[in-house]
């Protein structure tokens, strides 16, 4: 329930497999029954395999953002402007499943992130760019397959 006073209130929602988005509501609200569209996240997903192949189970992978590739903010159309929408969630990580698959979702879509597996039995393999695995994050999904 909203306030019944003049002013706004900053209303946060966020649920699985969408983007966190906060929403400036002005109050009283004229119309109680207004809906709070919340866009989809983008995720990643792929499997980590050793040097010769083989799966990697319980191996951590992270996701970040990559701020050095300048990517424009992505628009989300039929939100207002008094929206803000950010990924779902600080720490985009998961762990692999025993066949080496993993999934991570609420990334922001048509952006640039960084991918970082890890695990305590294996060296990190140094990348091309020093930093993690780059790939573009897409609505439909973006798959990584890590080594």
């Amino acid at each position: 329930m909203l306030p019944k006073t003049n002013g706004h209130v900053d209303l946060k929602c966020e649920a699985d497999g969408h983007l966190w988005v906060t929403w400036r509501v002005d109050t009283p609200q004229p119309d109680a029954s207004r809906e709070y569209p919340l866009p989809r996240s983008a995720a990643f997903t792929g499997f980590v395999r050793d040097e010769h192949g083989m799966p990697i189970a319980k191996a951590r992978v992270g996701v970040r953002r990559d701020y050095q590739a300048n990517d424009k903010d992505p628009e989300f159309p039929g939100l207002p402007a008094s929206a803000h929408v950010e990924q779902a969630g600080y720490n985009l990580s998961t762990e692999t499943n025993a066949d080496g698959s993993y999934l991570i979702d609420g990334a922001l879509p048509q952006l640039s992130y960084l991918l970082f597996p890890r695990h305590p039995d294996f060296d990190a393999v140094p990348q091309a760019n020093g930093f993690g695995t780059p790939a573009i994050a897409a609505r439909e999904g973006t798959t990584v397959d890590l080594v």
